[in-house]
């Protein structure tokens, strides 16, 4: 059960990051960190946050 919590945990990060990038609030090489920290301690496969044009 702690690996479905996990996911769930690291997705809402994950969507959370993506807005703050679509939004151009933050800079993108800090998000992608974040993303990657996230991923590594909840021990879930890496999401790439997209790339809004």
């Amino acid at each position: 059960m702690d690996e479905v919590q996990n996911q769930m945990v690291y997705l809402a990060a994950w969507d959370m990051l993506r807005r703050i990038a679509r939004e151009n609030r933050m800079d993108k090489t800090v998000i992608n960190n974040l993303n990657r920290i996230n991923a590594e301690s909840l021990m879930c496969d890496l999401l790439p946050i997209p790339e809004i044009a």
